[in-house]
């Protein structure tokens, strides 16, 4: 068999554009993963702590003109100053800097705090 050097660099192009078609047309039919927060966070100055404990809330505005979220503080919420642990009883009531509550959107449990 005697092929021509420009034909067998055409038959692997061919080759390749058969390979990409079939990879984008396996793609296209299976189906496509759903995106699911576990964690959502709000940056405030306005928070309102009740009983700094396990059992104990966090009350934060996300925004100017939203209502207070209540966020319940577990056994396994953390507390984070300037990024060393902190006790949850140490969460500023009247921050001078914004303080990040980290939470589950699901069952309203605060994760973290940060300030």
């Amino acid at each position: 068999m005697n092929v021509k050097k420009s034909e067998a660099i055409t038959m692997s192009k061919f080759i390749a554009h058969i390979i990409i078609a079939a990879c984008a047309a396996l793609f296209a039919t299976t189906g496509h993963a759903e995106i699911v927060y576990n964690e959502l966070a709000i940056e405030t100055l306005d928070l309102s702590v009740t009983h700094a404990r396990p059992g104990g809330f966090i009350l934060v505005r996300p925004c100017k003109q939203c209502e207070m979220l209540n966020l319940q503080i577990d056994a396994n919420s953390k507390a984070f100053a300037n990024g060393k642990p902190a006790a949850l009883s140490a969460i500023p009531e009247h921050p001078k800097t914004a303080v990040t509550v980290i939470y589950d959107p699901k069952t309203k449990i605060v994760k973290r705090v940060r300030w």
